[in-house]
């Protein structure tokens, strides 16, 4: 049996922020999941939260970058996105549940050459 849970129907729309919210070093690699604070944006009680994930390597495919509800522990329910042709910038948009919280959390290959740029679009309450 599947459980499905609801978000609610109100989105906020952020707007048009003129700068990101969290690059590259604000996530660095740790070879687990870790948290990522949103609450600089994010006001108590947030449901879900859309961000606007743009990254790159400049050597490499196949690095990845996933995002998931703070507390999961599996990696099944989770956003990703997958390098697939070296020195591309890869742009997904991504909502992911946060459980009310203002944490999420990341996971991100290592690697020297990649950089990231991401944006919260807006979130749901």
């Amino acid at each position: 049996m599947i459980a499905i849970s609801t978000v609610s129907n109100r989105f906020i729309d952020r707007g048009d922020p003129s700068e990101s919210d969290f690059v590259l070093t604000d996530m660095p690699t740790t070879g687990a999941w870790a948290d990522l604070d949103l609450s600089a944006a994010l006001p108590a009680g947030t449901k879900a939260v859309v961000i606007d994930v743009g990254w790159m390597d400049s050597v490499d495919i196949n690095k990845v970058i996933r995002f998931r509800t703070k507390g999961n522990s599996n990696e099944k329910n989770c956003n990703r996105s997958y390098t697939q042709v070296a020195a591309v910038w890869n742009y997904n948009t991504m909502t992911i549940p946060t459980g009310g919280l203002q944490e999420i959390q990341y996971y991100r290959s290592a690697g020297a050459n990649l950089a990231a740029d991401c944006v919260i679009i807006g979130w749901f309450i």
